[in-house]
C-alpha cells in the first residue's frame, strides 16, 4: 500500500513511522469505519479516485463500525448526517486535515444547495482603492445565479459609509444592509450593555461611534489604530481596563496587506498585549467570531449549511467561517494570501482558488 493512506478525509498517517501512537492508530481505524458507515447510510459509494477499496468483508464492516461507535458516539446520535459539514466537524473535534473530501463533492453529492455567499472586501474585491480584476463581474454572476450576497469585512480603518462609497465607486450596487463591519457590531454591543466607548481606533473609524449616549461604565474598543498605537495610548487603554472597563476587539487579525504591498501589523497583536497586561479576555466582535457570521447570514435568511465564505485570510475568514458552521470556505490567492496559508490553520479551506472570479466558477459549478 502507499506510504500515506488515501481516504476521503486524507488523514496522512505515515506507515513507516514507528513512533505513531497505538491509540492514534485505533482512532484512524475508527475513522475508516466511520467512512464505511457513512457510505452505507447515504446509500452511495465513494468514487474510485477517493475510496479505491470496492469490496470490504461484512465482518470487517461490523468490527470497524463498532469501533467507530465507541470512538465517535456523537456521529450516531445525529438523525441524519450533513455530508457537507462532516469534514469541518472532524477537523474541529479531532484536528485531522480533510482537504481530500472535496473530491467527493461532485454533482449529485453536493449536500444542501448553496443559497448565500459571504464575501470579504479588502484582498478579495479590492486592494486599497483598486478593484481586483474580475471581481466586480464575479459578483454580478453570483447575483445572476440567484445567490444572496453579504459583504463581511474586518476593516477598522474606514467608516461603514466610506466602505459603501468605495464599493459604489467601483460600480457595485450595494446598500447599507449588505455590508457588515465590526464597528456596527460594537455599537449594538455598547447600547445593549449600557457602556460608553473608550476608543483605540483609527481616526477614519471614529464616525461610526458618533452620537452614542454617555454612560458611567466604559468599554475599551480596539481596532487597527495604525500610527495611533503609541505607548501612551496603549497605557491609557490599560488603565481604563484596570479601572473596570470591558475589552472589545473589533478584530484579531494578525496582519493586513498595506498600501506598499507588504504585510503590516493589524489589531490582533495589540489586543493580545492588552489582554496579557490586564488579565482580561477580549470580546471579539468581527471575524472569526461565529456571531458575526451568523448575523450576516440571518440578514438574508440563509442557514449556515447553505452558505459559502470567500476570503483571503485563512484564519479569520476561512477557519472562522467553517467553525461557525458554513458549508464551505474558499481561500483566494489575492490580498494578504501567502504561499502555504492554506495549511497553516484548522479547519483548512474547502478549496484554494486564484481569485474571486475563480471562486465564483467553483460555487456556480457545484450549485448546478
Amino acid at each position: 500500500m502507499a506510504d500515506r493512506a488515501r481516504l476521503p478525509f486524507q488523514i496522512g498517517i505515515s506507515r513507516s513511522n514507528p513512533r505513531i501512537a497505538r491509540e492514534r492508530l485505533k482512532r484512524v481505524l475508527a475513522l475508516c469505519a466511520a467512512a464505511v458507515q457513512f457510505t452505507l447510510r447515504l446509500g452511495t459509494a465513494w468514487p474510485a479516485s477517493v475510496w479505491p477499496y470496492s469490496s470490504v468483508p461484512d465482518e470487517a464492516i461490523a468490527t470497524l463500525t463498532e469501533a467507530a461507535r465507541t470512538a465517535f458516539p456523537e456521529w450516531w446520535s445525529w438523525p441524519s448526517v450533513n455530508r457537507v459539514r462532516l469534514p469541518a466537524l472532524i477537523q474541529k473535534e479531532h484536528s485531522w486535515p480533510c482537504s481530500g473530501f472535496d473530491a467527493w463533492r461532485t454533482r449529485g453529492h453536493a449536500g444542501p444547495m448553496t443559497r448565500g455567499v459571504l464575501l470579504d472586501l479588502a484582498g478579495v474585491i479590492y486592494d486599497s482603492e483598486t478593484a481586483i480584476p474580475g471581481g466586480i463581474d464575479a459578483i454580478a454572476r453570483l447575483r445572476q445565479a440567484g445567490l444572496a450576497i453579504r459583504f463581511v469585512s474586518n476593516t477598522t480603518r474606514s467608516s461603514k459609509q466610506r466602505v459603501l462609497e468605495r464599493l459604489k465607486a467601483m460600480g457595485l450596487t450595494v446598500t447599507n444592509a449588505d455590508v457588515f463591519t465590526p464597528a456596527h457590531a460594537a455599537r449594538e454591543w455598547l447600547l445593549r450593555n449600557g457602556r460608553a466607548p473608550y476608543l483605540l481606533v483609527h481616526p477614519g473609524l471614529a464616525p461610526d461611534f458618533c452620537e452614542l449616549p454617555d454612560r458611567d461604565k466604559r468599554a475599551v474598543i480596539v481596532g487597527d489604530a495604525g500610527d495611533a498605537f503609541t505607548y501612551a495610548a496603549l497605557n491609557d487603554a490599560f488603565r481604563e481596563l484596570s479601572a473596570g472597563a470591558e475589552l472589545l476587539a473589533l478584530a484579531t487579525n494578525r496582519t493586513f496587506r498595506d498600501a506598499d504591498g507588504e504585510l503590516s501589523l493589524d489589531a490582533g497583536p495589540f489586543v493580545a498585549a492588552l489582554e496579557f497586561a490586564s488579565l482580561k479576555r477580549a470580546t471579539v466582535l468581527g471575524k472569526p467570531s461565529p456571531a458575526f457570521f451568523q448575523s450576516a447570514l440571518a440578514s438574508m435568511d440563509c442557514p449556515p449549511d447553505q452558505a459559502i465564505m470567500v476570503g483571503d485570510d485563512a484564519e479569520a475568514d476561512i477557519a472562522g467561517a467553517l467553525r461557525a458552521g458554513l458549508s464551505g470556505a474558499l481561500l483566494v490567492r489575492t490580498g494578504k494570501y501567502r504561499q502555504g496559508d492554506e495549511k497553516r490553520f484548522d479547519p483548512r479551506p474547502t478549496a484554494t482558488v486564484a481569485d474571486l472570479a475563480a471562486a465564483t466558477d467553483w460555487i456556480i459549478a457545484r450549485r448546478d
